[in-house]
Order: structure tokens, then sequence, then C-alpha cells
């Protein structure tokens, strides 16, 4: 394209290009270029004078997404709250399922204990005691359904209330084991309450409940 006398491009229509105040002609840029435009800058370059990457297909980047090096997003918008699991943990579905066994054996024993109070009153046995344990168990029983159902509704007050039976029925086998000496059912009840003890009361549990 072609310039005037002043470095200026012709304006449109033919017109002159316009005066600086004073008669003076327009400032040249320095090596004779026309002067730019307000608003016309070149767009920035990239180290090395490379131009920006540009998404595969030509298209802008996306935006919306932090770059790389800022801290993700997390739980609840907290950048360090860790994300609970979407399924229950292997251990916790571990604990669970055991719970759930000795749920259904507590259930069977219930009536089989009522049936031996029956036999041992007919013979003229002494049965308080037997009264008081077989409706400690369908206590425990009750309790340990709720807190099932709120380990599968993911609240940690069922993880806590789980937790805390565990402790009361290894407390109780304990007793169990040393009044009736039954070192079988005892051991196995025991052990079963400190593997749930252990597995409900990992990070990986309190995260899936929430705590």
């Amino acid at each position: 394209m072609a310039y005037d006398n002043y470095g200026q491009q012709p304006q449109p229509g033919g017109y002159p290009p316009q005066q600086q105040p004073g008669g003076y002609p327009p400032q040249q840029q320095p090596g004779g270029y026309p002067p730019q435009q307000p608003g016309a800058y070149p767009p920035p370059q990239q180290p090395g004078g490379y131009p920006p990457p540009q998404q595969p297909g030509g298209y802008p980047p996306q935006g919306g997404y932090p770059p790389a090096g800022y801290p993700q997003p997390g739980y609840g918008g907290h950048p360090n709250m860790a994300i609970p699991p979407q399924s229950m943990p292997g251990r916790m579905k571990a604990a669970v399922v055991l719970l759930w066994i000795s749920f259904g054996l507590g259930i069977i024993a219930v009536p089989l204990l009522f049936a031996a109070i029956s036999l041992l009153e007919a013979a003229g046995g002494d049965v308080d005691t037997l009264y008081v344990l077989a409706l400690f168990n369908i206590v425990l029983l009750v309790l340990q359904l709720i807190g099932l159902i709120g380990a599968h509704l993911r609240q940690n007050w069922g993880r806590l209330m789980l937790i805390g039976l565990c402790v009361v029925g290894t407390l109780s086998q304990v007793w169990q084991l040393i009044e009736m000496e039954s070192p079988g059912a005892g051991t196995v009840g025991i052990a079963i309450n400190l593997l749930a003890i252990m597995f409900l009361a990992n990070k990986e549990a309190k995260a899936y409940c929430g705590a």
C-alpha cells in the first residue's frame, strides 16, 4: 500500500491526512513506519518468539479449570479436603459382613437360650442370670441392626455405634468366657469384634461415612 510524503496511509475519500496543531507534519515512527492506531498493538509473544499454543483443531483453550501447579478443588470446594469414596471400602465391607453374620447367629441363639432357660427352670435351677443375659443380648441385637443400617446409609453415627457395640460385645464375651467356661464360641466372638473395630476405625471408613 502506498504512503504519502509523511508516512501515513491516505484517508478514505482521498482527503489529506490530518495535520497536527500548529501546522507541523504528523510524527513518524522510527524507521519510517506509519504510526499505529490506538488499540492496534500486536498480540503478546511467547518466550523465543513462538506463537501461543493452540488447542487441537484450532479451537481456543477451554476455561473453567485451574492451570497446572495450582491446587485442584476438593470435596465441598476445599482443595485440601479428601473426596469420599463412592463405594464402601473393602475393609469396612468386610467388617459389615462379619457383623451381619454375628447378627444372624445372635438371632438364632436367642430362642435357643430361652429354650435352655425353660428347661433349667423346669428342673428347678436358678435362671435369673440367664434371663438377664437373654434380655441383654436382645438389646444388643436391636442396636446392632440400627448401626448396620446407618453404616449402609453412610452415616457416621452408625459406624460409631457399631464400634461401641463391638467393644461392649467383646467385654461381654470375655465375661462369658470366664464364667461359663465356653472357650470356643467366646474366642470366635472376640476375634470378630476386634477385627470389626480395626476395620471400622480406619481412615477409609471415616471418609466413607463423612467423618
